[in-house]
């Protein structure tokens, strides 16, 4: 076994790479933070806010859950989110979608640290997660299918966003918990809590994260070896209750039942099966053939990474080929069964293909699995190059590739600073007709006449100059008035 250690300079040179790529996937993400203040409320957030405004909180709660609303009252969780958010102020909306993204990245670095203390063989540099959090998200948010209705309209935010948000800090929890965190009581309460609150949400983060949670439960009791994981089939056994409950407060709701009575057709199992399959690999292949480049880059960095860290601190023996392999086999397998269950909800209750909203949270696992394969391509790529005569130029050559690599995410931040300044004027214009709305009813007016706009949200309607329209019914219960026309 021959020890690969470097030393001196180049001892610290994975360490200046995991910097910089920090730094380079913190410029495209600073975009997306900055985008997300530029939003207002759209749609069915009106739709929300007037029902609360009308029957206000806790009897919003009930009558949301038990008769129909002119949104999914049966998402539980997602109206009571909508109602607490409504203490903030509409220009300040934004900044709840910045924490989230935030949340989002800190959750992932904290799942990053615990499996590297969790693991037996290796231990991830704190930079690494930290680069490896903020291009998940980068990643994810760059391919996401709609990302203005899945990340930054409200009412999508809540049912789409806030499931990807919250799995991720209930695998950063439960890891926690493995870990030998303390308070463990308290903990288990905050599983138990946390996966009804984000289970709520929608019945499609609710099966995404069911299905999740029943893998890592049989799966840790299938693999399960000596005191370091004897939390897990408890820590993961209480988060897989505490999906199937959510599961069920939706299921049972009778606003849930009234708007199934409308769908013409609900699939029997194999057809809901076959048809969720069947729309799992037109999304794969969809992906593949319509963003191969961020896909394949994402690969190669991961791959690289790897690269890097057996050729300066481990050995070529240390690399099992088989082994690798038959993880990467069960690792897609394991993707395209929690894609598919991202996608059932919609053939079941909608009879089609799902919104592209719906899809980043197939598109997040997405990127994760790419990743996932860039860390087992990079072992076998070090077990095939450190046995060759490439052997002295590995380690200069992967980090040389490396440094390289960091211009990509530089090269995605162009498109997404360009759309900032026009975002700001949708946003100043709608704080203008908020305050013109505000200004007519503070005179006595009840029947509100204002400009129209453009969609802030593309596939969203807008306010428009029919007063009986749905969304302007909405927002003249919002604002407290009888009419709003927008001309």
């Amino acid at each position: 076994m021959t020890d690969r250690t470097q030393t001196g300079f180049a001892s610290y040179l994975p360490n200046i790479l995991n910097a910089i790529l920090s730094l380079a996937f913190l410029i495209p993400l600073a975009g997306y933070l900055i985008t997300a203040t530029a939003f207002r409320l759209n749609g069915d957030d009106y739709c929300y806010l007037s029902v609360l405004n009308t029957n206000g909180f806790w009897k919003t709660q009930s009558i949301s859950y038990l008769y129909g609303m002119p949104y999914s009252g049966d998402r539980y969780s997602a109206t009571f989110i909508s109602d607490v958010i409504n203490g903030f102020r509409p220009d300040q909306y934004g900044l709840i979608t910045v924490s989230l993204l935030l949340i989002w990245v800190l959750s992932l670095y904290w799942t990053f640290r615990n499996l590297s203390k969790l693991s037996r063989w290796f231990t991830i540099h704190w930079l690494t997660c930290l680069w490896l959090s903020e291009a998940v998200v980068v990643f994810t948010l760059y391919q996401a299918p709609n990302i203005t209705q899945s990340v930054y309209w409200r009412a999508g935010q809540v049912a789409y966003l806030i499931p990807v948000v919250g799995i991720c800090l209930d695998i950063g929890l439960i890891l926690s918990l493995i870990n030998g965190q303390k308070n463990k009581t308290l903990g288990l309460i905050l599983v138990f809590v946390l996966t009804i609150l984000v289970g709520g949400v929608s019945e499609t983060g609710a099966a995404v994260q069911t299905l999740v949670c029943g893998l890592a439960f049989f799966g840790i009791l299938w693999v399960e070896r000596g005191v370091i994981i004897k939390l897990g089939p408890l820590t993961t056994g209480i988060a897989l209750l505490g999906s199937l409950v959510a599961m069920a407060l939706l299921i049972l709701s009778p606003a849930n039942q009234s708007r199934l009575k409308i769908v013409k057709t609900i699939p029997g199992i194999w057809d809901l099966i076959s048809i969720s399959l069947k729309y799992t690999f037109d999304f794969i292949y969809g992906s593949i053939r319509g963003q191969p480049l961020p896909m394949l880059i994402s690969v190669i960095i991961a791959m690289l990474t790897v690269m890097i860290f057996f050729s300066s601190a481990m050995s070529a023996e240390t690399i099992n080929f088989k082994r690798l392999s038959i993880t990467a086999v069960i690792s897609i397998l394991i993707m395209i069964v929690i894609i598919a269950a991202c996608i059932a909800p919609s053939v079941y209750g909608e009879s089609g293909y799902p919104e592209s909203r719906v899809l980043i949270i197939a598109r997040w696992f997405m990127v994760i699995e790419t990743f996932f394969l860039g860390l087992l391509l990079g072992g076998i790529g070090y077990n095939l190059v450190s046995h060759s005569k490439l052997n002295n130029l590995l380690y200069p050559g992967t980090i040389l590739f490396l440094l390289m690599l960091t211009l990509y995410p530089i090269y995605l931040s162009k498109g997404i600073y360009e759309q900032i300044p026009n975002r700001q004027s949708l946003a100043s214009a709608w704080d203008l007709r908020d305050k013109e709305i505000r200004n007519q009813k503070a005179n006595g007016l009840v029947a509100i006449k204002v400009n129209a706009l453009d969609h802030m949200v593309q596939g969203v309607a807008e306010l428009s100059a029919d007063p009986t329209n749905w969304y302007n019914n909405c927002a003249a219960g919002f604002y407290g008035v009888q009419t709003i026309t927008a001309k």
